[in-house]
């Protein structure tokens, strides 16, 4: 199957899997969950009081402000519509300066990843 620019076709449900993965649960997963903390509570509420997100993006406002409240470098979406959007991200970094938190880099798993040596090297 090939997945297009803007993910999988519609109707495409992956095969189901024999083994759920639960990255809290699993002694040697080098992945732990971060636990929606009072703080991360307080600056999701933040992140929506002031309009920088709406209602609708309450799960997006408590998912970045969880990233902030542990202090992640780091914070990979493909939610492009409320996280990954410049214009948003802008305003939501004021509001996190004001409450003195820096904003963890938000960006695509592509953004990341940046060039790979193979993409720059032509075909022969």
């Amino acid at each position: 199957m090939q997945v297009g620019p803007r993910g999988p076709p519609k109707g495409y449900a992956p095969a189901p899997s024999h083994k759920k993965l639960n990255p809290s649960r699993s002694p040697t997963s080098p992945l732990a969950r971060a636990a929606v903390s009072a703080d991360a509570q307080e600056l999701a509420r933040l992140f929506l009081s002031t309009s920088c997100l709406p209602p609708k993006a309450a799960r997006d406002a408590v998912h970045l402000a969880v990233a902030t409240a542990i202090a992640a470098d780091y914070l990979l979406t493909w939610n492009c519509r409320h996280l990954a959007n410049a214009q948003i991200l802008k305003r939501l970094e004021r509001e996190a300066q004001r409450a003195g938190r820096p904003l963890p880099h938000v960006c695509t798993p592509l953004e990341l990843m940046g060039d790979l040596p193979y993409e720059n090297e032509s075909a022969s």
